[in-house]
């Protein structure tokens, strides 16, 4: 930043926008995406998040999204099919029978 002979900053760079700085938007969220930061961090309300989240899978970037919808369809189905497979004993049993394929994801 160049500043004046009087020693204070100069006016007319105050605009200048240094090699490698995002240009500032006045959204605090997208400014920080656009430097590079999580925008997650910077949502102030769920709103917010919501927003960005969906601006996301727009893009292309679905995460998790496909696998919680597919074991959405998976639970519809079976419960359609067979009413007692969201049972408090068909629930317990699927969690007994899956610890050993947890565990083994986990390491």
């Amino acid at each position: 930043m160049s500043s004046t002979p009087s020693g204070g900053p100069d006016p007319a760079a105050t605009d200048v926008i240094e090699p490698g700085q995002a240009p500032q938007t006045g959204d605090p969220a997208a400014d920080l995406a656009a430097s590079g930061g999580a925008a997650e961090l910077m949502a102030n309300s769920v709103g917010d998040y919501a927003a960005i989240w969906w601006r996301r899978v727009r893009n292309g970037e679905s995460g998790a999204l496909p696998i919680i919808l597919g074991l959405v369809a998976v639970v519809i189905f079976f419960q359609v099919k067979n009413s007692l497979f969201l049972s408090a004993g068909n629930l317990v049993n699927l969690m007994i029978q899956s610890v050993p394929f947890i565990l083994l994801g986990m390491a």
